[in-house]
């Protein structure tokens, strides 16, 4: 019972990431007005990379393995993982697969900083549904790299 009332959760969240992303509008806009006035030390950075990744964005629903339970195996924390949920029938094309970002990956930082930044990447593509286009501030953005890049 505890899978399926996960599942359909789940389900429920990449819907309303999707809809945020295909019909709310050309973007998700996220932290330009909370910035904390010691935002310039880099453990604040760090700090504030960790709460955008771990409690805004909501990035390690994704991009971090689960278990047989459906838990997130924290061990292997923004390693990548299958996407816990089927897209609709009408989102096309869904990743089946989240890749690696701790420690940035396989990514440089510029890339990642434009992805974050801009919404689509370097060459103007759009990332596979369920990836929201993001719409952060520079400074937000590198806080989301520094702290990535510390994992």
């Amino acid at each position: 019972m505890r899978n399926r009332v996960m599942s359909i959760f789940e389900t429920l969240i990449a819907l309303a990431i999707f809809a945020l992303w295909t019909f709310g509008g050309s973007a998700i806009q996220i932290g330009a007005e909370d910035q904390s006035a010691d935002s310039n030390s880099a453990i604040s950075r760090i700090e504030r990379g960790r709460y955008l990744v771990h409690d805004v964005a909501k990035c390690t629903e994704c991009h971090t393995p689960r278990d047989a339970r459906g838990e997130l195996i924290e061990s292997r924390l923004l390693t990548g993982a299958a996407i816990p949920v089927v897209g609709p029938h009408f989102a096309k094309p869904w990743a089946a697969q989240s890749a690696s970002i701790a420690g940035l990956g396989n990514y440089d930082e510029t890339f990642v900083r434009h992805l974050l930044v801009r919404g689509v990447r370097p060459d103007g593509s759009r990332p596979n549904s369920p990836m929201p286009r993001f719409k952060m501030t520079k400074e937000d953005a590198n806080a989301v790299i520094e702290y990535l890049r510390s994992l």
